[in-house]
């Protein structure tokens, strides 16, 4: 009980300076923001209904808590999907409305992570943080809020961790809170809304 705390309050501590840094940049949605995230191509899943397809078998194979009811919720079948790949291999797969739902960090297909967008919707994909082994996916809260605020890899195993004398790199964040997926989803926001409405 103890080492999930720590573990806990670790993370915390750790995300907030992610956050803080992220704060300083002050990117702005024309300007620096776009030179951040680096958009190669974009495609539409709408006409690749195989494609659709094969997306949506990957993820229901891949998260095995996951029911086709909250798979229909997160990708509806009958909305259009946009894949963005950018230069760094990830690639990003976008509901309409420009909502990231779900990434693929090697961008072969193999590693399918949720945004929290989609733990937003389902939070029941992933389970909650603690060290069961080494490379397990897991979304860490916050204590009292359902809302996760990151999506991370476990880098060691409770064992491991305490023969360490709990010192060390736990955890290898891939999405938290108001990283670039964030800054994704407002880009989206902004340029599909009339600019007279802003």
């Amino acid at each position: 009980m103890y080492n999930d705390l720590f573990y806990t309050f670790y993370f915390i501590i750790n995300w907030y300076r992610f956050c803080d840094i992220e704060r300083r940049r002050k990117v702005e949605v024309d300007g620096e923001l776009r030179t951040l995230l680096d958009l190669s191509s974009e495609v539409s899943l709408a006409s690749l209904q195989r494609r659709w397809k094969k997306l949506w078998r990957t993820v229901q194979n891949r998260f095995s808590l996951l029911t086709d009811e909250l798979l229909d919720v997160i990708l509806p079948p009958k909305v259009e999907i946009t894949v963005s790949k950018f230069q760094n291999r990830v690639l990003v797969y976008s509901i309409e409305g420009g909502c990231p739902m779900f990434f693929d960090i090697d961008g072969r297909g193999n590693n399918i992570l949720p945004t929290f967008f989609a733990l937003w919707e389902a939070p029941e994909i992933l389970p909650s943080f603690m060290l069961k082994g080494a490379g397990e996916i897991w979304a860490v809260k916050v204590p009292q809020n359902t809302a996760p605020i990151a999506v991370v890899f476990s880098t060691m195993s409770s064992a491991e961790g305490l023969k360490a004398g709990l010192r060390g790199k736990t955890l290898r964040v891939a999405h938290y809170y108001r990283d670039f997926l964030w800054y994704l989803h407002e880009i989206n926001i902004a340029t599909a809304t009339n600019p007279s409405m802003i």
